[in-house]
């Protein structure tokens, strides 16, 4: 669904660079683990939808480790 133009390590989160991504800043950036589990969902995530790191880390993406609230 979305293709990840590169990875950026910034503060708590890593963030993914999709230019296309209707929600990305003007530079192109996404939370990573949003665009992990819209695209293990196939869809996009409501603005009220929010991604869960079960084990605390928030660099953890793993899609075993996230969960939608």
């Amino acid at each position: 669904m979305w293709n990840i133009e590169k990875l950026i390590s910034k503060g708590d989160y890593n963030y993914a660079i999709v230019r296309d991504h209707p929600n990305a800043t003007i530079n192109g950036y996404v939370l990573h683990h949003r665009i992990i589990v819209e695209n293990h969902l196939g869809r996009l995530l409501d603005e009220s939808e929010v991604v869960h790191h079960i084990n605390s880390d928030k660099k953890d993406n793993r899609i075993e480790n996230l969960e939608v609230l």
